[in-house]
Parts: structure tokens; sequence; C-alpha cells
């Protein structure tokens, strides 16, 4: 999984060079609203919240994205499929990631897994038509399967927090369903799911953080790659640090858009 020191370490080392970029030293950025103590600890790679790194984006005036593109993939060690996370500002860049992980698999002749809320489905549907996908052939054939992200946590979530035995059951029996549709000799399963963020925006980042360990047990046993997604808007605040963390650490790699 995402080594955090490391991830935090290269942040830092961008965030640096764009000061000097712009032709800011360390006591400048007081004038911003940071302390040349908190500076000094970003630049050094100490681990931020998503809003300390969105006022940095407002300080340079460059979106989230730019900042981490050279760095928002650094692997852990030896991960051999990809667990990835999608921190994101608006639907519209949701959507884009999660269309094209699935249409990169259906394209290599692999399955998709599409675990997101109603709207967004529908959305999604119309933007891998658009794409040239053959979208009712892949729901045909059970390469591309659809659940709803709400749906799903009402049966596995038990007093706020996840079934897990539930969850990873339901879980191998669409992985193993999906496998045995797809038209590659070595088949992967593409599995895109907005469950955990739903979680963490209603305020239950422990939940969201159990299912993201979940997920990393079935790659132990499954040829799978999976994208989980998270709105920014939910690390808005302070004591959103360490679920920030912790969410990172469970990933193979980060992305911002």
């Amino acid at each position: 999984m995402l080594n955090q020191q490391r991830f935090f370490l290269a942040l830092g080392k961008r965030v640096r060079e764009f000061r000097k970029r712009r032709g800011y030293s360390q006591e400048d950025m007081i004038a911003f609203g940071f302390s040349a103590r908190h500076w000094q600890q970003i630049e050094a790679g100490r681990p931020i919240t998503v809003s300390t790194l969105l006022r940095i984006c407002h300080v340079f005036n460059i979106p989230p994205e730019y900042l981490v593109r050279e760095m928002d993939t650094i692997p852990g060690p030896s991960v051999p499929q990809r667990h990835e996370v999608q921190f994101y500002s608006e639907d519209g860049a949701f959507l884009e990631s999660f269309m094209a992980f699935i249409a990169t698999a259906l394209r290599a002749g692999n399955s998709a897994i599409a675990m997101a809320t109603k709207s967004h489905l529908s959305l999604l549907l119309q933007r891998l038509k658009i794409q040239g996908m053959d979208m009712d052939d892949a729901i045909r054939a059970g390469t591309y399967i659809e659940l709803d992200a709400t749906d799903t946590l009402k049966k596995i979530m038990v007093g706020g927090s996840p079934d897990g035995v539930k969850f990873l059951e339901g879980c191998r029996s669409l992985i193993e369903k999906a496998t045995k549709a797809t038209k590659s000799e070595t088949p992967r399963v593409a599995f895109c799911g907005e469950c955990v963020g739903l979680l963490c925006a209603a305020g239950n980042a422990n939940a969201a953080i159990q299912l993201e360990k979940s997920g990393n047990e079935l790659m132990k046993t499954h040829s799978i790659d999976i994208l989980c997604a998270y709105p920014i808007s939910g690390f808005r605040v302070d004591k959103d640090k360490l679920a920030f963390r912790n969410i990172c650490a469970e990933h193979s790699a980060v992305h911002f858009r």
C-alpha cells in the first residue's frame, strides 16, 4: 500500500518547488495565513489535511491535480494490483475517473463493476456510451455490472459498522461472476466504488477505512483492480487529518481532481 512518509515527503518537495518558482520565501507565506513553523513542516513532509492542500493550491493558483501530478502514483512495496483512491472536487471529475477506469478494462477484454449512486450510475453509463463503448452488449454479456451504492450500504451496515463477512461474500460473488464473463486469457476485474465516499461524507470515516481494508483482502485472492472515490468536501476540518492519512495508507496510489 501507499507509503505515507514517502507520499508526504514528495508532496513537501513539490510544494517547495512551486514556492520557489513563484519567488516566495518561507517567511512570505505568513501573508497567506500560514505560520512560518507550519509552512516549514509542510515542506519537510509532515502530513497535511485536504483543506490545507486546497489552501496551498489557492496560494499558487493551481488545481490540486496539478500539484500532485508527478508524484500522485508513488507505489507502495511491490503491489501487483491497483487499489487507488480518487479525491474529487466535483462530479465531473468523479465521472471522468470512473469512466476511464472502466473503459480501459472493457477495451482490454476484461470486466468491470461499478458500485455508485443511481444518479452517478446513470451519468456514468451515458458517458461510456458517448465514448463509443457498447454498454448494452457489456451488460448483456455480464462484463459490466452496476450496483447501487446506497442500497449496498443498507444491506451491510450494522450499528454504524460494516459487516465485513457479508461485504466480502457479496463482492466475491460479483467478482467471480464478472471474471467468468471476461474475454481475456488472463482475466481481471476493474472494481469502482463510492460506498466509502458516502460513508466518509456522512461522518463515518472509520467504516470507510474498514471497507478499504476489506478491499485489500479481496486483492489477495482475486485478480482485481480497485478505484475508490471520495469528495474532497468530506475532509475540510483539522479533525479529518488522521482519517485522510489512514485512507491514503490503504491505497497503492492517490489522485486529486
